[in-house]
């Protein structure tokens, strides 16, 4: 057997050919059954992704949509808590006046009454002073005469000392 040591770099022999042939069937049988379905496989992928991408796209719009949405609720909920809080502070405002102007008519009619019934008291206090003062002038005057005046006669007198008194107004008032 002939063994060589050194070889050339690119020599024509029978094992370049059918190495180069397997290699050819091998790429048709490669590109038939697999490089097909793998390029078939990769698109379908990129098809998806970029499905996925327009549907992320969309979502993330109506998600902006939505959020806008949002912040003009959230503005329109803060006016319209300060509208309700100035309502509320109007009636409060108008209720406080209410109660206020009530117990100050309140405060008037427990006046006047007091007033009315210090009047009646003061009247009564009068008569029954005048009924004492003539009768105390009587019993002096009865000292004075030493005479004893009937009852009807006594009865007679204090009248008619009150009404002179309530025709002269006594000076005190």
């Amino acid at each position: 057997m002939n063994v060589t040591i050194y070889q050339g770099l690119l020599e024509f022999n029978w094992n370049l050919l059918f190495s180069a042939v397997t290699v050819l069937v091998l790429y048709l049988i490669l590109k038939r059954f697999f490089f097909e379905k793998v390029h078939c496989h990769m698109m379908a992928r990129q098809a998806e992704i970029e499905e996925q991408l327009t549907h992320a796209a969309e979502t993330e719009r109506k998600a902006e949509i939505l959020l806008d949405e949002y912040s003009q609720t959230l503005a329109h909920a803060e006016e319209e808590k300060r509208e309700i809080l100035k309502d509320a502070r109007k009636e409060a405002d108008r209720r406080a006046g209410e109660i206020l102007e009530s117990a100050r008519q309140e405060a008037r009619r427990m006046t006047e009454d007091a007033r009315r019934k210090m009047e009646e008291e003061e009247e009564k206090a009068a008569v029954r002073l005048r009924e004492d003062a003539a009768e105390l002038a009587l019993l002096a005057a009865e000292k004075i005469l030493e005479k004893e005046v009937t009852a009807k006669e006594q009865q007679g007198l204090v009248e008619k000392m009150i009404r002179e008194a309530e025709e002269a107004k006594w000076q005190t008032q």
